[in-house]
């Protein structure tokens, strides 16, 4: 080999490798969000394979195919976030803030409760300004038992718990080790909005078509913004990614049966006319007054938060 061409093999490996022998941070960082593209399509692609099921609990989502769909996205997720970890980051496992789940359901139900709290406060705030009405309160045990089924199964398994440990846990400690918190959480903010709306992309590519949820893509970015932020805070104040779990499983449940339109839910609620648009950034709204609260706690709190911090790896 000679000097140019070990010139050009210097340069090629400075590019994708840091002094200490790791991949640089953008790499790390693009192959997180490819993993979570990956793993979520894949299952949406194991789930094709089985012919699709009718009746009331297809209705909602509660099939065996969507159950095999959530496992396959979670357990090809956290085996490829493990890997990462281990023989891409080279950093130990434990850091990403997952406990076992014994030790994390008191984080988890402390997160679910939260947002309950936040999204009937604002609630409330809906229908002191007559913003919204209260058409029905139908507690039904069956639709309770098959809505916590589907929630603590399918819906854990193929949202909240993949998408925590990748962008509330891997990612963001990446981050966190170049950049300092009041960075970093903008960051990931990003990281987590581009990823989901690259999702939608792939969804067109593929399929020719992607539905958006709440109303459009612009309502769907004014309510990833203020959610992802919520949940970092969540995380970075807590030290638990099973907060960040709870918050993040609770207002899917919220948003679709407990405060919502649906005919179906707890309680079934009507919005004025003229202000239909609240319904689509519900979540969005509450996601703010988390941040506020979460914010507010932080800034009362006894031992102030070091914003400046940078973590080692």
């Amino acid at each position: 080999m000679n000097i140019a061409q070990k010139k050009a093999s210097f340069s090629i490996k400075r590019m994708f490798l840091a002094p200490d022998g790791r991949l640089h941070l953008i790499w790390r960082l693009l192959l997180g969000c490819l993993t979570f593209v990956c793993a979520l399509e894949l299952g949406l692609f194991v789930r094709s394979l089985f012919p699709r099921s009718s009746g009331d609990l297809a209705a909602v989502g509660l099939t065996i195919e969507d159950f095999i769909k959530a496992l396959v996205a979670a357990s090809f997720l956290i085996i490829a976030v493990y890997l990462l970890r281990r023989y891409v980051d080279r950093r130990p496992w434990n850091t990403l803030g997952l406990i076992s789940p014994l030790k994390g359901l008191p984080f988890l139900l402390l997160g679910g409760l939260f947002t309950l709290l936040t999204a009937g406060l604002v609630l409330g705030l809906f229908l002191a300004l007559g913003w919204v009405r209260i058409i029905a309160f139908q507690p039904d045990l069956f639709v309770l038992l098959i809505v916590v089924l589907k929630q603590c199964t399918i819906t854990f398994l193929y949202e909240p718990l993949p998408e925590e440990l990748l962008f509330r846990g891997y990612l963001y400690r990446n981050l966190n080790s170049r950049l300092p918190h009041y960075l970093a959480v903008p960051a990931q903010v990003v990281l987590f909005v581009s990823t989901a709306l690259s999702l939608f992309a792939v969804e067109w590519i593929v399929r020719g078509s992607a539905q958006i949820a709440f109303g459009g893509p612009l309502n769907y970015v004014l309510t990833l913004v203020p959610f992802a932020f919520a949940l970092q805070l969540a995380r970075i104040f807590s030290g638990n990614l099973w907060t960040c779990i709870g918050i993040h499983l609770m207002t899917l449940t919220a948003q679709g049966y407990i405060f919502a339109t649906q005919e179906f839910a707890l309680v079934r609620v009507a919005y004025q006319p003229g202000f239909e648009q609240l319904g689509n950034l519900y979540a969005a709204l509450y996601s703010v007054l988390g941040c506020i609260l979460l914010l507010g706690w932080q800034f009362l709190w006894k031992r102030q938060f070091n914003w400046r911090e940078q973590i080692s790896a």
